[in-house]
């Protein structure tokens, strides 16, 4: 239990990761023993630039090792799930959207049924908002860091104007707001407090976010002895597995059966179905 300790501190200090292995549980087996003495270990930065790295043990056949394979690639499951970010609520222009988009859908039907397409409106109006202002933020911080570079180095020719002073600390001003956003995203992503530490490090952030992706990362699946890796094949078979979960065979239906249950006067029925006040 020391050596393995004593070996988790190396990697950790070394700033080395190792990905979940797929296919075998163990890459070591000798009679009743098994291990997991053979090991792929990355640095940080092919870790970040390959987060989604697929990382296999193959089958042992004639030796008592498993060879191990580590594949830089990355496989497309379709569009990713909808994610809204706290920074957003902070943004000027993002109150006036989601009051615009509720109050002009006009949509007809049952009112859970207006309410659901309303909120399917808000999050498509919400995603292209989002889009739309990254690209915004990323083009006005690229300008800012030029101008400031620009004025940096007027400081070092002549002493600058008072409309310069002005721009130079607007300048800074919004780089800081933009950097707090950036950095409360990737908090976000990262689910961490970093409370412990008192400051911000992206670096950190970047790990946690890697780290997550890693672990959650389904590269493929063994489905009936076959290691299957195709994105169509994985998600059907994800599907089968829990709605096999979910799915039980009843022959008889219970039946429902209620005497002397108390109803709703006709008002109070009447105001649950009202619209949505301000209160």
């Amino acid at each position: 239990m020391s050596e393995a300790n004593d070996f988790n501190s190396f990697t950790e200090e070394s700033n080395l990761h190792e990905y979940s292995l797929k296919g075998h549980r163990f890459t070591f087996v000798a009679g009743d023993k098994l291990s997991r003495i053979d090991r792929v270990l990355v640095n940080w930065n092919f870790f970040s630039a390959w987060p989604l790295a697929e990382y296999i043990a193959l089958d042992r056949k004639w030796s008592d090792h498993s060879p191990l394979i580590l594949k830089t690639m990355c496989r497309n499951f379709g569009p990713k799930p909808f994610r809204f970010f706290n920074s957003w609520l902070e943004r000027q222009d993002f109150s006036g959207l989601v009051k615009d988009a509720l109050i002009n859908t006009n949509v007809q039907g049952a009112l859970d049924t207006c309410l659901m397409l309303k909120f399917k409106r808000l999050r498509s109006l919400i995603s292209d908002w989002a889009r739309n202002s990254f690209d915004k933020e990323r083009g006005e911080r690229l300008l800012s860091e030029q101008e400031l570079v620009h004025l940096d180095g007027l400081i070092e020719e002549r002493q600058l104007l008072e409309e310069e002073v002005w721009s130079l600390e607007e300048i800074k001003r919004r780089l800081r707001e933009l950097e707090i956003f950036r950095q409360r995203d990737l908090k976000q992503k990262a689910r961490s407090n970093w409370a412990s530490f008192g400051d911000d490090n992206t670096r950190f952030f970047h790990g946690c976010i890697n780290k997550r992706k890693a672990s959650n990362y389904i590269s493929g699946l063994m489905v009936f002895g076959v290691w299957e890796t195709k994105p169509e094949i994985v998600k059907r078979e994800v599907l089968r597995f829990y709605r096999s979960k979910f799915k039980k065979k009843m022959v008889v239906r219970p039946k429902f059966d209620c005497y002397g249950l108390k109803k709703l006067e006709t008002s109070d029925a009447d105001r649950l179905i009202q619209c949505f006040s301000i209160q």
